[in-house]
């Protein structure tokens, strides 16, 4: 997102918004307390003058025990020998968001949970659950570091779906004077926690060198079994 339009977004954003996010995000929420952290590796973006729209690959871990692995499915895994043990799984998806002016907006994502497949080297490859994102967004910093994201997750071949929450931090990273501005490749970055310090952006969270907006999701029930 370039500077013109992130200032735009972040001017359009009212009070009122603020307010109802303060109420939706209270709370500390830290990576490690989520069911699922995504990390974006790619986006396209575009702009039409209302309104911003994107889309993207992302990527990321899912505790045992949550929807996106479930302990049913790790299971029968590890003991068709699948898998050798389950600590966590291995999630990517493929979603698109747009953003209005007014600083709100919506999101959708196709979810697949991945297992090692014909290469033990790389990234998981074989699919092994298959499921939908859908849901709301909106602005929730007036820097525009946080945005908060709800909605529900749906998997493929059960019935009904699961209600979650997040934030997506974008990185960012500060001038001279202290300012915040857009982090250049393999610059010393930050995340805004939502006590408002300061968390740096690790190794393992860099694309190609690049700082990457991540994605933290809880579910309304973190131990949902098949």
């Amino acid at each position: 997102m370039n500077d013109t339009l992130r200032r735009r977004l972040v001017h359009a954003l009212g009070s009122a918004v603020s307010l109802a996010l303060a109420v939706l995000i209270a709370g500390p929420a830290y990576a490690s307390t989520w069911d699922v952290v995504f990390y974006e590796l790619t986006e396209n973006m575009t702009f039409d003058g209302t309104s911003r729209t994107g889309s993207g690959a992302l990527a990321g871990e899912a505790k045992v025990g949550t929807p996106l692995c479930p302990n049913a499915l790790m299971n029968a895994l590890v003991s068709s020998g699948v898998v050798s043990s389950a600590t966590s799984c291995y999630a990517t998806a493929y979603g698109t968001d747009w953003l209005t002016l007014k600083g709100s907006g919506a999101l959708k994502a196709e979810i697949a949970v991945k297992v090692q497949g014909d290469n033990p080297v790389d990234a998981p490859e074989f699919v092994v659950m298959t499921g939908t994102l859908t849901g709301g967004m909106a602005i929730a910093d007036e820097q525009m570091r946080l945005l908060a994201i709800w909605g529900t997750l749906t998997v493929d071949g059960q019935i009904g779906s699961t209600r979650f929450r997040g934030m997506v931090r974008l990185p960012f990273a500060k001038d001279e004077q202290g300012r915040t501005r857009q982090p250049r490749r393999f610059e010393r970055a930050f995340y805004l926690r939502d006590d408002g310090r300061l968390e740096r952006v690790q190794a393992e969270e860099l694309s190609l060198g690049w700082p990457t907006a991540r994605f933290e999701l809880t579910f309304e029930d973190p131990t949902v079994t098949q």
